[in-house]
C-alpha cells in the first residue's frame, strides 16, 4: 500500500518562486527548489520531472491565477457591456500600491529563450484578445484599451516605472474611456 502523499505541488511552486526571485531562473534547479521547500528532491521530481516542467508549472500557475481573478471581475459586471475589458481593468486596479512582482522579471529570461514557454503564453495572449474582441460593442477600441493595459501591466510588472496612485488610477479610467468608446469600428484582422 502507498504511503498518501503530504506534499502538495503549490509549496514546491512557492519554493520554484522564491529559488527564481533569489537565484534568477537561469539558476534555478530541482536541488535548491527542494532546499528550500525543505523537501527531497525526488519529491520535487514527482511532480515536476525537469526544471523546465517546473518553471512551465510556475508560468501556468500564474497564469490561472490571473485567469481566475478576471472571470471573476468579469461576473460582478453581470453582463454589463464591455464586461471583459472592464474587468480586466479592474484587475489591473488591484494593483495599485503592490510593487512589481520579481518573478515575473526572472521569468521573461526563461520565456525569452524556449519556444514551449513562449506557446503557453502566446495562448493565454490570444485568448484574452478574442475574449475582449469578440465581446467588446466596440472591438477595436477594446484591442486598443487591451493593448495600453497590457503595456501598463508590463511596466508595472517589471518595475520600469512607479507611478503615483492618482496617476495610476488615472490611466485605468482612460484606458476604460477608450474602451467604452462608441462606434462602428471594424473588427481587427
Amino acid at each position: 500500500m502507498a504511503r498518501p502523499r503530504t506534499i502538495d505541488l503549490d509549496r514546491v511552486l512557492d519554493a520554484g518562486e522564491r529559488v527564481v526571485i533569489r537565484d534568477g531562473a537561469s539558476n534555478l534547479t530541482l536541488d535548491a527548489v527542494a532546499a528550500e521547500a525543505g523537501i527531497s528532491k525526488g519529491s520535487v521530481l514527482y511532480d515536476c520531472k525537469s526544471k523546465h516542467a517546473l518553471i512551465q508549472a510556475i508560468i501556468e500557475r500564474k497564469i490561472a491565477t490571473e485567469d481566475k481573478k478576471t472571470e471573476a471581475a468579469v461576473a460582478k459586471l453581470n453582463g454589463q457591456k464591455n464586461a471583459e475589458i472592464r474587468g480586466r481593468i479592474a484587475v489591473a486596479a488591484g494593483w495599485l500600491g503592490e510593487e512589481a512582482e520579481p518573478v515575473a522579471l526572472q521569468l521573461c529570461s526563461a520565456l525569452a529563450q524556449d519556444e514551449d514557454l513562449q506557446c503557453l503564453v502566446r495562448a493565454s495572449v490570444n485568448q484574452a484578445l478574442a475574449k475582449v474582441t469578440d465581446t467588446s460593442e466596440n472591438p477595436r477600441a477594446a484591442l486598443v484599451a487591451l493593448l495600453a493595459l497590457e503595456g501598463l501591466r508590463s511596466m508595472h510588472l517589471m518595475g520600469f516605472h512607479k507611478w503615483s496612485p492618482a496617476e495610476f488610477t488615472g490611466l485605468l479610467a482612460e484606458i476604460e474611456r477608450i474602451a467604452m468608446t462608441q462606434g462602428d469600428s471594424p473588427a481587427p484582422a
